[in-house]
This record gives C-alpha cells, sequence and structure tokens, in this order.
C-alpha cells in the first residue's frame, strides 16, 4: 500500500514536464491552424468577391487585390485602387461582364515587404460593413500583405470610413 501511494505522490511530478510540452505544442498548432485559416479565407474570397453587389456590401466582406494606396502620417488608409488579376477570378467571362474597369494584371498588385521573409508580396484587402453611425453607416478598410511563401496575412494599414467608396480610387 505505501508503494501505491508513492506512485500516486510521484504522477504529478512525472507528467508536468510532458503536459507543459503538449500544451505548448497545442498552442502553436492552434496559431498555426488559425493563420492557415486566415490565409485560406482570404485566397478563396480574393477569387470570388467581384460577384459582391453594392448592396451585398452590407452583409459579405469585400476582398480585393490592391493597384496603389496611399497612406496619411498616422499610417492610415486616405485612398487606395481595388482591382481583381484576370488571372485568379474564378469565372473571367462574367467577370469582364461584371467588372471591366475593376479588372488588371496580377503583375499591377502594390507591393510591400512580408514582415517575416522580408521578400516584396501583394497587398491585399478586405472591406467590411462595420455598423451604422447616426445616419450613416459604417466600414472598416484593412490592407494586408499576402505571403505564399510564409502563408501569412499580416496587417499593412487600416482605416474607418462612412461610405465604401471613400477613398477607393487613385488618380481618377
Amino acid at each position: 500500500m505505501h508503494n501505491d501511494f508513492m506512485q500516486f505522490m510521484g504522477v504529478q511530478e512525472r507528467i508536468a514536464r510532458p503536459v507543459r510540452e503538449l500544451k505548448e505544442q497545442l498552442i502553436a498548432t492552434a496559431d498555426q491552424l488559425a493563420r492557415y485559416n486566415r490565409v485560406e479565407e482570404a485566397v478563396t474570397k480574393l477569387r470570388d468577391s467581384w460577384r459582391i453587389t453594392d448592396d451585398d456590401h452590407h452583409y459579405l466582406p469585400f476582398w480585393f487585390f490592391v493597384k496603389q494606396f496611399a497612406l496619411n502620417p498616422h499610417g492610415q488608409v486616405t485612398a487606395y485602387e481595388a482591382f481583381w488579376p484576370i488571372e485568379v477570378v474564378s469565372d473571367r467571362a462574367a467577370a469582364l461582364a461584371m467588372r471591366p474597369h475593376q479588372l488588371g494584371e496580377f503583375k499591377d498588385c502594390a507591393h510591400v515587404g512580408c514582415k517575416l521573409c522580408k521578400e516584396p508580396v501583394p497587398v491585399v484587402g478586405k472591406l467590411l460593413h462595420s455598423g451604422e453611425y447616426p445616419g450613416e453607416p459604417s466600414w472598416r478598410l484593412d490592407l494586408y500583405a499576402l505571403c505564399g511563401s510564409c502563408v501569412e496575412l499580416t496587417d499593412v494599414a487600416s482605416a474607418y470610413k462612412t461610405s465604401p467608396m471613400c477613398g477607393r480610387v487613385i488618380g481618377t
């Protein structure tokens, strides 16, 4: 009986390190899965968001590639040009019919350095209806660096807008 008691008392000591290591592995795996899910969502939406109509903006996140963008001294987006590379849209004929002025080539993407590998990567954006202010809708605009090598979507800049079109196009 004394041996059973000693084994019982030693269990916590014997499992403390393996439990801590497994918890650390689970956290790292969960973080990696969350990153991959975020990138997967972005890539999927980037292929199909050109189909979203102006009415749908109120309900769905609107993903797009960015040709060019401008930031204020505080790092907030003041202007951007959204487009979809014809090479990645899911239905070229329909995209040409629906958004001919917002199609381009993949080489036209704005680029920034990936925060991890530092290589130049495309800038993508997400526009999301975030609520209503008295009398006006509110929109959150986020720009991201999309790195295929690191499988990472990192923040570039963001802004809140009172119109989805506010600051939408540069140079026109």
